[in-house]
């Protein structure tokens, strides 16, 4: 274990300086205000718009006497909305959000726009977690993952494929004690949770608002669903060979229970098309249940030399065959939902975490081909050596399984590529107004590199506004290079567009545009963008 732990710590850091940080699984596309947008009139709504419904935890906006004044915020689908109070005063303001996206994951941040003109923005702690904290929340998954792995699929082995099995008898209390550590540990992942959508702190995971928040997510059902199966694999291994019936149907009940909690959170069942990807990730926990979960109780069996041990080999080689295709053709379905394109193995920490688990995964199955076409068979020739050979082979496996479970738990410090190019997809927006004209930029992909921008202009009192001519131009003040300098051409669908604009640096850029209205009238709209890497 103590390895293990090793290697959750090394995950965390691993995932590099933003493991503390609480990534966005649901990714902020826009805002009204726009980030940084500078505004004539003070605003009496703020919106919030996202890739994904979410449920707003906490809103609450700065002002810049540095006062923060908590909003009513409410959900429509992927975007929250909430009500400003009057704002009197000139300067810049901030609003602080945080949401608990679908998968049950928190997410925080803030937006900034200025009444008049730009003044100092305020100041607002960074949405950050200590490391210790995101640590706990991998470790936490990983330990209930590895519980119900061997207390839930151990028993359905153990009551099912092994119910006639004598060796397995000892291996009973094992998986009996393994699956009724389910429920308190999925209860304190529950309450782990609740700490989270607060902002992550130790502190706060024995409060009852920490047990509120967790249960307006959907951790809550899974977790729910997790000390349930734990509960009723007990209970089947407590009916034991004296009621191989009950036992059989509770044990049966547990595995189905345990794959459901699996798909009622986490990106990839949260993830369109949800009918699809929610069954798939319930096969996949099913399968993966009773393979990896069978490896222990199987290996006991085999310890025991005054037993034959190859009938019920056999019988779980036939099952895992099955089992196995299952877990592979969900995985495969799962991962290019996931992945969205084979660069994200290299560029994401999502992509290499699954690379390692495909590692792991493909180590199993050689693993596993080996035990069944060459030791198998030999258990009937012979006792001794194959026996042993085939304990130190489900030793490895078991290994193996272990470190496959702890890279799934690290899944949860890091997003998928899909919500991120959902980000990348939806580029930037920024408002800005001023008493003559405003303007709705729009930069997409918005990242460092060829862009392409949109313009659509008003008067200062929204009403259409006829430009003649309209040029944008980025200076990046922390660059010494020329500022880009693009001639914009007006499109059918009412908005001044600039193709190919390149921005060679991510960062802060400044842009201004200019309007010529006639031949003696021209304003000039300012605003800031910043680029992502």
């Amino acid at each position: 274990m103590a390895r293990l732990a090793l290697v959750l710590a090394l995950l965390v850091l691993w995932l590099g300086p933003g493991a503390g940080t609480a990534r966005a699984h649901a990714q902020l596309i826009a805002s009204s205000p726009a980030d940084g947008a500078v505004v004539a009139t003070a605003p009496d709504t703020v919106r919030l718009t996202f890739n994904e419904p979410v449920a707003p935890v906490r809103v609450g906006l700065v002002g810049p006497d540095g006062v923060i004044t908590d909003l009513t915020a409410t959900a429509q689908d992927a975007t929250v909305a909430a009500a400003l109070p009057p704002l009197g005063r000139k300067g810049s303001y901030l609003v602080s959000w945080r949401i608990v996206s679908s998968d049950g994951h928190p997410v925080g941040g803030s937006v900034g726009f200025s009444i008049g003109t730009p003044g100092v923005r305020p100041a607002l702690d960074a949405d950050a977690r200590p490391a210790a904290f995101a640590a706990s929340q991998v470790a936490i998954r990983f330990l209930v993952t590895v519980l119900m792995t061997l207390g839930v699929g151990g028993t359905v082995f153990t009551v099912l494929t092994g119910r006639a099995a004598r060796s397995l008898a000892g291996m009973r209390r094992i998986v009996g004690i393994a699956a009724l550590a389910v429920v308190p540990a999925a209860g304190l992942g529950f309450a782990l949770q609740g700490a989270d959508v607060l902002g992550g702190s130790f502190g706060a995971v024995a409060t009852p608002a920490a047990w509120r928040a967790a249960l307006a997510t959907s951790v809550a059902p899974a977790a729910i669903l997790a000390a349930g199966s734990g509960l009723l694999a007990f209970l089947a291994t407590a009916a034991g060979p004296a009621r191989p019936a009950l036992a059989a149907l509770l044990a049966g009940l547990a595995w189905l229970v345990a794959a459901g909690s699996f798909a009622a959170t986490g990106h990839a069942a949260m993830a369109e098309p949800r009918p699809f990807m929610g069954l798939a990730v319930f096969v996949h926990a099913a399968a993966a249940l009773y393979w990896l979960g069978a490896l222990v109780p199987l290996g006991g069996a085999l310890a025991d030399r005054a037993a034959d041990p190859l009938p019920l080999v056999e019988r779980f080689s036939r099952t895992a065959v099955v089992l196995v295709a299952l877990l592979a053709a969900t995985g495969l379905g799962l991962a290019v939902v996931q992945m969205e394109g084979l660069q994200a193995f290299v560029e994401t920490p999502y992509g290499r975490l699954l690379a390692l688990k495909l590692v792991g995964v493909g180590s199993l199955l050689a693993l596993a081909a080996y035990n069944r076409q060459i030791l198998t068979p030999r258990l009937a020739t012979a006792r001794r050596s194959p026996r042993l050979a085939l304990i130190r082979s489900i030793r490895l496996e078991v290994t193996i399984g272990l470190l496959v479970l702890a890279l799934v738990a690290g899944w949860r410090l890091t997003p998928p590529p899909r919500a991120l190019h959902a980000a990348d997809r939806a580029g930037l927006s920024v408002h800005v107004h001023t008493a003559a004209a405003m303007a709705d930029v729009s930069v997409t992909p918005g990242r460092r590199g060829v862009n392409s921008a949109a313009i659509m202009l008003m008067t200062g009192d929204f009403g259409p506004l006829a430009a003649r001519e309209v040029t944008i131009a980025l200076r990046n003040e922390a660059a010494v290079i020329e500022p880009v300098r693009r001639q914009a051409r007006l499109a059918p669908d009412g908005r001044w567009h600039v193709e190919a604009l390149p921005l060679p640096l991510a960062g802060r850029w400044t842009a201004e545009i200019e309007i010529l209205i006639s031949d003696f009238e021209k304003t000039t709209l300012e605003t800031e963008l910043e680029i992502r890497p």
